[in-house]
């Protein structure tokens, strides 16, 4: 009795079809969130009826789910990472030399403000040259304070550290990595080419230098006129004439 009383109610076989046809054609546009949006916008319309429209809106969630993480990965992936395909180029230099690339988590954790902190990590020369390379992981002219006390480099290491070193750098920890005279020497080059003048802490503990690097050292840091500290325990420094 109350159907009769009513006004006729739409076809529900038609608002059926006119809603999978609205959602195939936001569904050509590559926007999954739309068809939900659009369902529920109908079902909110007094005048369509709301079976068909409730039985449509599952499939909808179900769509925008199954595009959830299509949708959202990209949006979480940070622009400054210079991706070409679907790699940054820290994971395609890490490749090229059959190296897993695992320091990405390490480097977005330790870069806070103007310092990078990967004291502790084995990085070793291969994966830090990899880190190097990719600026938008490591944003080179932006750290100022550069703690890798213990990372596992080498000379090799600092050598493409040094040619990294932006001028405003202040703090270069490279305790406990055996990078010997030639890393000394290409540090040292650095700093007397005045490319470091800003620099006013260096500790250089346990990096298994000599006296001929620090006679090397020295040539390098009378133009670092803001030292404060440098650090040299635990080398093989037989005497102090080179410091001297």
């Amino acid at each position: 009795r109350l159907r009769r009383r009513g006004p006729p109610p739409l076809p529900e076989v038609a608002v059926a079809a006119n809603a999978r046809r609205a959602a195939q054609q936001q569904e050509g546009r590559g926007r999954a969130g739309v068809t939900l949006k659009a369902l529920c916008a109908a079902a909110s319309d007094p005048q369509q009826p709301q079976g068909s429209v409730c039985e449509e809106l599952p499939a909808a969630r179900r769509r925008l789910k199954n595009h959830r993480l299509s949708i959202s990965m990209p949006a979480l992936a940070p622009i400054s990472q210079q991706r070409t395909g679907e790699q940054t180029l820290y994971e395609q230099a890490c490749r090229k030399q059959g190296v897993l690339p695992k320091f990405t988590r390490a480097v977005h954790n330790g870069h806070v403000g103007k310092e990078l902190n990967l004291s502790g990590q084995s990085v070793g020369d291969v994966q830090f040259k990899a880190l190097l390379g990719d600026t938008g992981l490591v944003p080179k002219g932006k750290v100022h304070q550069w703690k890798l006390r213990n990372i596992r480099i080498t000379s090799v290491g600092l050598a493409c550290l040094t040619r990294a070193l932006p001028w405003e750098t202040e703090l270069l920890d490279l305790a406990c990595n055996e990078v010997g005279l030639h890393g000394i020497n290409a540090l040292s080059a650095k700093m007397a080419d005045g490319y470091l003048p800003r620099l006013r802490s260096l500790d250089l503990s346990g990096c298994g230098i000599g006296c001929a690097g620090v006679a090397s050292l020295c040539q390098g840091i009378e133009l670092c006129t803001f030292l404060l500290r440098l650090e040299l325990k635990r080398n093989t420094i037989k005497d102090g004439m080179a410091l001297g």
